[in-house]
């Protein structure tokens, strides 16, 4: 299958053979499982979050940076999804060329000024938590988020007070 982005592209025989129950034991089953359980479980109302596909207001990103926020309509719960890939052709920016670029990702916007925010990094292809720890934002309302590991990462964020 082709498609525009060539994201989703099946090129090997094997693949485009497959049944349904063969793309169950894909890795990438693995993840989406690693994913859902991530959201159900750890952002728990994660139905009520807005996409926010093109908004700079919620989340500006770094040059080289590619992902996508989703928040709550008051900010006080979000989360972003940072892409990893070292085919630039399939990105509206450059990413990956180098690890320093990889680890980009951007500065939160909208949110609760003068407030303390928790957040949770997620390494969706391993299934696990990375980090977690807190922020204070300043009276713009503004956090920058700071690097990632040099792969897929969700950054998760709630406000805590």
């Amino acid at each position: 299958v082709d498609s525009s982005d060539g994201v989703d592209t099946i090129t090997s025989e094997e693949k485009k053979k497959a049944t349904y129950d063969d793309s169950l034991e894909y890795v990438s089953s693995y993840q989406v499982g690693y994913m859902r359980a991530f959201l159900e479980q750890i952002v728990g109302n994660w139905y009520d979050l807005v996409p926010r596909f093109s908004s700079s207001v919620f989340l500006t990103r770094e040059s080289g940076a590619f992902g996508i926020i989703a928040s709550l309509s008051d900010a006080s719960k979000g989360v972003c999804y940072f892409y990893q890939t070292a085919n630039q052709d399939l990105m509206e920016k450059p990413n990956a060329a180098t690890s320093e670029i990889a680890s980009h990702t951007g500065t939160l916007g909208s949110l609760k000024a003068d407030a303390t925010y928790g957040y949770v990094w997620f390494d969706p292809v391993e299934g696990k938590t990375v980090e977690n720890g807190t922020f204070r934002t300043g009276a713009d309302g503004k956090h920058e988020i700071g690097p990632k590991l040099d792969k897929d990462m969700v950054y998760y964020f709630y406000l805590i007070g």
